[in-house]
């Protein structure tokens, strides 16, 4: 090989090397970047979380995860408000992801007590959910379970039982099989399983969800209304004594 070919063929292979390098940086530094967020989320930093998310969301104002990481830290901390404006813009950029939608309904149950825009969202995520290809396909009992809620809280324990019946064996069954039940994410889920329980009086099993929800994510408001709930459940087992005697 000449030494003029072999000086051009070092050049392309330095040049080769150097646009991976780059390309892995860029990769990497993205990947930490988005996940550091999430990272903070799972261990219940809402507060921390955000600062992280603001900090790229300008760089890059078509990441639908970025939004949807912030719209999630305000869901959770109890900012309905900036939770929507949120939620919608990750909507815009990503309008087929069924658990935005679900959360946005339990979202507007929970915190704005809006049950005419929580069934609304709720409608579009069961209408995605049939468009979806069969793998693509989430269990129809996840969104049974939000509308036993948006009923229960509507006060229409009529309704919300029928949606119960269904939903609560299977994530019975769902818990059994989960190893790792400690999951940040699932905290407002237990938050509505552990009011379920106490709304059938099954009150040992409720305190349990209730704990998990302050053990996951105590800077929540899901914690703070789980808290409220275990100084009820001991008030009135208390009181039970009292009133026997």
């Amino acid at each position: 090989m000449k030494i003029s070919e072999f000086i051009k063929y070092l050049r392309n292979f330095t040049f080769i090397i150097l646009l991976i390098v780059l390309m892995l940086g860029f990769i990497s530094n993205t990947f930490f970047i988005i996940n550091k967020g999430f990272r903070l989320i799972k261990k219940g930093k809402y507060k921390r979380a955000i600062e992280e998310f603001n900090k790229e969301i300008e760089a890059k104002p078509y990441s639908w995860r970025l939004f949807y990481g912030l719209a999630y830290c305000y869901f959770m901390l109890g900012f309905g408000r900036n939770a929507i404006e949120f939620y919608k813009k990750a909507i815009q950029l990503q309008p087929k992801r069924i658990f935005i939608y679900l959360e946005v309904a339990i979202m507007y149950a929970e915190l704005e007590k809006d049950y005419e825009q929580a069934e609304l969202y709720l409608e579009k995520a069961v209408s995605i959910n049939k468009q979806n290809l069969f793998l693509l396909k989430i269990p129809e009992y996840f969104i049974s379970e939000i509308y036993g809620r948006v009923y229960l809280l509507k006060g229409d324990w009529d309704r919300a039982k029928e949606y119960y019946k269904t939903a609560i064996p299977k994530y019975e069954k769902l818990f059994k099989k989960i190893k790792k039940k400690k999951i940040e994410k699932f905290s407002p889920l237990y938050f509505r399983i552990g009011s379920y329980y106490s709304k059938i009086n099954q009150i040992e099993k409720a305190k349990k969800f209730f704990g998990l929800v302050v053990k996951l994510s105590n800077e929540s408001i899901f914690a703070d209304k789980s808290q409220e709930e275990l100084e009820k459940i001991t008030k009135e087992t208390e009181a039970e004594p009292l009133k026997k005697s």
